[in-house]
């Protein structure tokens, strides 16, 4: 091009990329190559003023083709000066196809991000609402439940088989609707990464010796034996709730698979540094072609329209995940129907000792004497927990309000408050930041009662200001092993 940007030289490389002949665009502006918005903009002066001034002028842009079309080009120019010769040099190359390249990896990255932006939404919405669901079964769980315990403690209930059974079984039906729920709260937070484990040295042969003897002494229970070995130490570094989680399970599944005159087997061995526990039973069994998705969510096998056969098929799957995360693995045997099955965890062996921390007081040794506290919105769990807790020796006083809860504490001197968390007004989360404003109820156990039983949920009770947090309904085994601990650390 000559000093004015006409074109003086065209050659073979640039006709095939701009489509010019070059005798048909000598002489002619370089503007011509250029995009009407480029133009207007002042792109093609601009260019040869950077090259005039800096030696040399670069860019990567949109041109113009002679039918009209777009491509990508990569360009340089630099001012030439031969002898009376006055002008430019431009060199293009023809990037369209990086160009498209670089941007549908663009877009594709942005769809991506798109899409994992959308699944954290759905996921968190997804937990909201299994949350919140959670809470809204739980709490008429929670009030079957307590009954059911207050029934278990008359004596006119006592003197009855039949009543006892009666509520026995409504108790243990509360319990397993409520570990439904759970289940599917635990399913979500191992698919999203959010199920925290907390290790500890877990002694494997107690745990599933305790666990055993529970289940056996069950007096609804099927009768079904249950042999166990007087089982060895094995020290293995677990999260003991979620340890205790996969042994229920199994024994659970064994039993309900199992018919009246059958048996379970438990065995406890060690190899190759792991732990190994086998549950055995000689019931129902597994077809060959079920095995490799037994422990698929909502995978069962439904051979047959055996006792207690129904489910959701969530137990299994959770087992396998929580083992997943322990950094050990779970297998399913079986000959096949009518065949028994086994199962079978290995766990790494951790050499450590576990403390003995001693066998938890009965609810009423723990209770006894006790001045409580205790605070929830809706009338009916109120009445039936202050009942339970009565008559298990502790001295209640009870209100609906929180605000009336805060006036109280000068009333009386409580050595333990018992909260539910999501009240109107003010919910437990403020009422507990209050009490812990006033000198004499800085250090005192508070311990939050909710159907809300989420991690986060957890941390925000004890980071308001709740020393524990139990989750409905309450256990009352779990209810006095978190009152006695909450007390001795007060204590110490």
């Amino acid at each position: 091009m000559d000093r004015n940007g006409l074109i003086t030289s065209f050659n073979s490389g640039a006709e095939r990329i701009f489509g010019y002949r070059e005798e048909e665009i000598l002489g002619q502006s370089d503007v011509l190559i250029f995009t009407p918005e480029d133009r207007a903009a002042g792109v093609p002066d601009d260019e040869k003023r950077r090259a005039r001034e800096e030696g040399r002028a670069e860019d990567e842009r949109w041109h113009l083709r002679k039918d009209g079309s777009r491509f990508f080009c990569s360009g340089v120019m630099t001012p030439l000066m031969e002898g009376e010769f006055n002008g430019y040099a431009k060199i293009g190359r023809d990037l369209t196809g990086r160009r498209e390249a670089e941007k549908g990896r663009e877009d594709q990255l942005i769809h991506q991000q798109t899409l994992r932006n959308q699944a954290l939404v759905d996921n968190a919405q997804k937990d909201e609402f299994l949350a919140i669901m959670a809470h809204e079964l739980k709490h008429p769980l929670n009030l079957i439940h307590m009954h059911s315990e207050v029934l278990l403690r008359l004596p006119v209930v006592q003197n009855s088989a039949p009543v006892v059974k009666a509520v026995t079984a409504i108790r243990s039906s509360t319990i397993g609707q409520a570990k439904i729920i759970n289940d599917l709260l635990d399913l979500s937070r191992v698919s999203t990464g959010k199920m925290a484990l907390k290790m500890t040295n877990v002694d494997l042969g107690a745990l599933v010796s305790t666990i055993s003897e529970v289940v056996g002494a069950a007096p609804n229970g099927p009768k079904v034996s249950i042999h166990l070995p007087p089982p060895e130490t094995l020290m293995v570094n677990a999260d003991e709730v979620r340890l205790e989680q996969v042994v229920w399970n199994l024994l659970s599944n064994a039993i309900k698979f199992t018919p009246p005159d059958g048996s379970v087997t438990i065995k406890l061995s060690h190899a190759s540094g792991q732990a190994i526990l086998e549950v055995g039973d000689t019931g129902i069994g597994i077809r060959p072609e079920i095995l490799p998705t037994i422990f698929d969510l909502f995978k069962q096998d439904r051979v047959s329209n055996f006792r207690g056969s129904n489910g959701l098929g969530i137990g299994l799957a959770l087992v396998k995940q929580i083992i997943l995360l322990h950094g050990g693995d779970v297998s399913a045997a079986s000959a096949g129907a009518g065949q028994g099955s086994t199962f079978t965890v290995a766990l790494p062996l951790s050499m450590a000792q576990q403390d003995d921390a001693g066998a938890s007081k009965p609810l009423s040794q723990v209770l006894g004497g006790l001045n409580l506290l205790l605070v929830d919105d809706n009338a009916d769990s109120l009445a039936v927990f202050s009942m339970l807790l009565e008559m298990e020796g502790a001295t209640v006083q009870a209100t609906q309000s929180p605000k009336q809860a805060l006036g109280m504490l000068d009333q009386a001197k409580f050595d333990l408050i018992v909260s539910d968390i999501h009240m109107p007004g003010m919910d437990g989360l403020a009422f507990v930041s209050a009490v812990r404003e006033h000198a004499d109820y800085r250090f005192t156990p508070a311990l939050a009662v909710t159907g809300m039983g989420r991690q986060q949920d957890i941390d925000e009770a004890i980071a308001a200001g709740f020393s524990g947090h139990l989750s409905k309904p309450v256990d009352m085994h779990d209810l006095a092993r978190q009152v006695e601990s909450l007390l001795n650390k007060a204590a110490n």
